[in-house]
């Protein structure tokens, strides 16, 4: 109730400021570079949204929105394997449906499916929130991963007590509309 959600949507202009101003690299981006931003500061909702497809159709969703493909055609299923392999997907199939996966599994889905994009940021809305400890584990360990290995900027959002093992986390609350550190 203080306000993370809402912040995060701030930060890849979901929402607007009511009032203030929110800067890029110390600029306010223009209105029509809201899906360029969009591209390169990424939100993963605690509520992962997966369309009534097949995996390979959610993971493929993200390129519809690349202005280049992400791969040529004849390597998609070999790279798409890989993505699922990175989040621990590794036992569901490409072909599978994917509305029956269990909320980790959807969760892992949508976390493949974003980081196909390549953001440059990761906005992370409480991503473990409804996973199993497995899931969780596989999540966070992804979202440390991208930071070490990719040198991709991750926010994350939780209530939960998350002590990275590669990384040490700048650790923020948010009270009264104001950052503070923790």
């Amino acid at each position: 109730g203080s306000g993370k959600s809402s912040l995060l949507r701030l930060l890849n202009r979901l929402l607007e400021p009511t009032h203030g101003e929110l800067l890029v690299n110390g600029h306010q981006p223009a209105p029509a570079h809201t899906a360029s931003l969009r591209r390169r500061v990424a939100l993963l909702q605690q509520t992962p949204v997966i369309l009534a497809e097949t995996v390979r159709a959610n993971l493929l969703y993200a390129d519809s929105f690349a202005s280049e493909p992400v791969l040529p055609a004849d390597q998609d299923d070999k790279h798409l394997r890989t993505d699922l392999d990175r989040v621990g997907l590794q036992h569901i199939d490409l072909g599978d449906a994917a509305e029956p996966l269990s909320v980790g599994q959807r969760q892992r889905l949508a976390l493949a499916r974003l980081l196909r994009s390549q953001p440059c940021i990761l906005l992370a809305d409480e991503p473990t929130s409804a996973l199993d400890d497995e899931s969780k584990r596989v999540v966070l360990a992804r979202l440390e991963s991208l930071c070490v290995d990719s040198g991709m900027g991750v926010v994350l959002v939780t209530h939960q007590r998350f002590t990275p093992a590669r990384v040490t986390p700048r650790r923020l609350r948010l009270q009264d509309g104001k950052l503070q550190d923790a």
